[in-house]
This record gives C-alpha cells, structure tokens and sequence, in this order.
C-alpha cells in the first residue's frame, strides 16, 4: 500500500498542461461488495473519458490517458488492491494511489488535480530514518508506526574497513574488524606492530564522517527524525561530527549487526513516537503566539490571502466544502450558503494556493475548530 506524503502533495500541484483528472473511489476487499469495485471503476472510467473528451481531448488521447487506471481491472493488479485507490492523470503524467484507507467517491476534471481527500492521510508526522552502525556494517531504513524498509544510502562505505586504508605502507599495520568476546561487543582488530588507541579512534572517526557526508545529503532539506542504533561509544562521536539537526538524542543501544528490521523496530518506535509531530505543534504553537491581525478564521479573508503568498500555516476542515467564488479582479472571494453555478469549493482553493506558495497545510481536526470554525491560518504579513 501507499503512504501519502507531502512531496507527493507538491507534485501533484505542480503547473500542467490540463485537463487534470481526479479520480477517488473505495475498495471493499474480502467484503460481498469486491466483486462489484471492478464494475464501479470501469463505470467511473468511462465516465472520465466522457469528461475528458468534453474539455477538449481526442478520443484516442482520453483513452491513452485511462490506460493505468484500466489496467487496475487486471486480474493481476486488482488482487492487490488496497481500501482505496487516488489516479491522477493530466497530458504526459499519471499516478495512481493504493491506499489503506477508504475515500469518498469522487470525480473531477479541472485545471489543476484535487488532492484535498489526501490531506487527512499524509503521514510525514509517522516518517522517521534509522541508521543502524557498527565497524562491520551500515544500514538505512526509512520508517513509520508499522515498520522499517531498508533503503539505499548512496555513498556511504559498507563499513570501517571499506572507509580506510587497509595497508599502512608506512608502519606495516593490516586491519580488519571483526568480533571478539561476548556477542554483541565489537573490537577493532590491528595485526602487525599494534594499533594504538589514537589511531583506532582517528580511524572511526574518520569511517563515521563519510556515513555523515552520505546520511546528510540522503535527508537534505527533510525534517524526518533521525534514531541511531549503535554501541554507546559510536553514539557519542556521531554526535560531534553530524550536522543532522533532526538527530534524536534517544538511540537504540547495542549492536544492531544481529538484528531483524522488526526488532529494530521494536526498539525504535517508543523512542521516536515522542518527537513525531513535531513540524505541526511548532506551527499550532505559531498560531497561538501570533494571535491578533495575522490570524484569520474567516476563509473570506484567508483565500485572497493564499493567493497572494500570504498564508505560512493553515489548519482547515478538508472534509467541509464551502462553496462559493473569487474575483481576481478585486481580490475578494465570495461564499455562498448552497452551491451556485461557476462556484468552485473554496477550501480546496485555500489549500492549493497555500501549498503552492511554500505554506504549510494541516487537516483541522474536529476537537481543534471553534465553534463553526473551518478553517484557521497564520499569516506572514
């Protein structure tokens, strides 16, 4: 299954060309109603194509635009599908969503794609990494509440031996690492004349340097906490040479060489968990402290606002539409009681122009809103 996330969000948003489709529907598996998703889906295909071909398109290029969805009513895709499925298609790009979660039928063909029914599932506040460390081995995971999964760390060295000089031409000294004594201990092994202490640890400090180099240019620009699993010794160095400002100050002690993901997991999780959220409760913090002007609730007020690139923090109702328009010409957005013809939900205005503009987009869950309230917004200026 998928796990949305923010950047998934982003690149939704990004300018196309349209027309832009935006397809949601719920699956029902191991329920009487699965054998009738693949019915409902090639009825809501068919009626995309008959959409798309009303904005414009030839048939053949409708068509082609369906072919990913289409193949979702393969027998091989359709039995590994989730409680939900979001497709996203627009001239040279399409995306398709499996989703442990259901989502409300919908179908739309717009300038830009809908991705307000994705806002309430992005999971980054869940994303962790962990870096599990010893002389013999490097491993990275990128992680959330159910599991890890061990991904690529480009550059970074398998492990101490493959980060150093094996041969000292000067002194005669061979190395290799290996382990010694109880499980679980690891000790650095020098042949020849003798390793001193200096030199060992000039050696680690060197092989940690480059798993740093490499950890911080994999999680340039993110803000995933970051959770070590090593030996307290290593632990310590880590801290004086990374420049991660997402490190963790809890890690998952001891050798992590014998370890499955799931119990690195195990042991993570309960450290992590606290730090998660973060990024949001700073923002519900900013809210707080600003108050006054550059607060607004008033979704009259916050989507002139969006558009202009004012609104660095929204926390709005996604399931709630509010219907309604803007004029560009007099920078004023207009709401209505009941939905009237040229209206647009205004909601998904807010977010979308807020996204778009580099603000932040939070789901305003029900126990935070006010009374009536749908929607609050901190302003930049």
């Amino acid at each position: 299954m998928d796990r949305i996330r923010r950047a998934d969000l982003q690149q939704l948003l990004e300018p196309r060309m349209g027309p832009c489709l935006s397809l949601f529907m719920s699956m029902h598996p191991g329920s009487r109603e699965a054998t009738e998703d693949a019915v409902r889906l090639r009825e809501l295909a068919d009626d995309a194509e008959h959409r798309l071909i009303d904005q414009g398109l030839k048939r053949t290029e409708a068509a082609q635009l369906l072919t990913p969805l289409r193949e979702q009513l393969e027998v091989a895709s359709w039995t590994k599908r989730g409680r939900g499925i979001a497709f996203f298609a627009a001239p040279s790009f399409t995306r398709t969503f499996q989703l442990h979660q259901e989502l409300k039928p919908s179908l739309q063909v717009n300038d830009h794609f809908c991705v307000l029914p994705l806002l309430p599932l992005v999971s980054d506040e869940e994303r962790f990494c962990l870096l599990a460390l010893s002389q013999n081995a490097v491993s990275f995971f990128e992680g959330d509440a159910e599991s890890l999964r061990e991904v690529p760390l480009p550059g970074a060295p398998a492990n101490l031996t493959a980060a150093i000089d094996i041969e000292d031409a000067e002194h005669g000294v061979r190395f290799h690492s290996g382990m010694a004594g109880s499980a679980g201990k690891e000790r650095a092994l020098y042949h020849g004349h003798g390793g001193k202490p200096d030199v060992i640890k000039a050696d680690l400090r060197e092989f940690l340097l480059r798993v740093a180099h490499a950890v911080e240019k994999k999680l340039n620009g993110q803000q995933a906490p970051l959770i070590l699993a090593t030996v307290e010794a290593t632990a310590a160095t880590w801290r004086e040479i990374s420049g991660y400002k997402y490190l963790l100050d809890d890690f998952v002690a001891g050798n992590p060489d014998h370890l499955t993901p799931a119990e690195l997991h195990a042991k993570a999780w309960p450290l992590v968990q606290p730090a998660l959220a973060g990024h949001r409760r700073w923002c519900e913090h900013r809210l707080v402290e600003a108050a006054g002007e550059k607060v607004t609730s008033d979704l009259r007020e916050i989507v002139p606002a969006a558009i202009g690139g004012r609104v660095s923090a929204l926390f709005i109702d996604c399931q709630r539409s509010r219907w309604g328009q803007y004029d560009p010409a007099n920078h004023v957005a207009m709401l209505h009681a009941q939905r009237e013809p040229g209206d647009e939900d205004l909601v998904e205005r807010a977010v979308v122009e807020t996204m778009r503009h580099g603000g932040d987009v939070f789901d305003l869950r029900p126990e935070e809103s006010g009374a009536g309230e749908s929607a609050e917004a901190l302003l930049r200026f």
